[in-house]
């Protein structure tokens, strides 16, 4: 979740992993598709959204936070890039900033009521946060 240069991105490219996906159309079109998405007037966001999210880092509940998404389907034009991107709150890009989280697993989900949850966590064994 850090940038080559070390630094906290503002916000994480979603991908498709190890699922059979079009993580170019999925996430707009399917995981988020019942948020309000609006244009958002900036060439660099597209459209954006708002999501309420429980978050969990390292197994310490953070409640619920507002997350927003952009979807830009012209950033797949550079090796099929992602084209939605989950941007951190202020709270949240300041713990991922204050800790090393890199090489650690972001696990998004919603459950069957449409309640979305974030864990991120370290593979293996969770880790203290500062």
């Amino acid at each position: 979740m850090r940038s080559a240069s070390g630094h906290t991105r503002p916000y994480v490219p979603l991908t498709r992993s190890r699922y059979a996906i079009d993580h170019k159309t999925w996430f707009r079109e399917g995981f988020f598709r019942y948020l309000n998405w609006e244009a958002s007037g900036n060439r660099r966001l597209g459209d954006v959204a708002f999501a309420e999210i429980s978050v969990i880092v390292s197994g310490i509940s953070l409640g619920v936070d507002t997350l927003m998404l952009s979807h830009l389907p012209s950033r797949a034009r550079h090796n099929n890039a992602p084209t939605t991107y989950l941007h951190w709150s202020p709270r949240l890009r300041q713990i991922l900033h204050d800790n090393d989280v890199t090489g650690w697993v972001l696990i998004l989900k919603r459950d069957k009521a449409g309640a979305l949850s974030l864990r991120i966590e370290a593979p293996g064994r969770p880790q203290d946060l500062e």
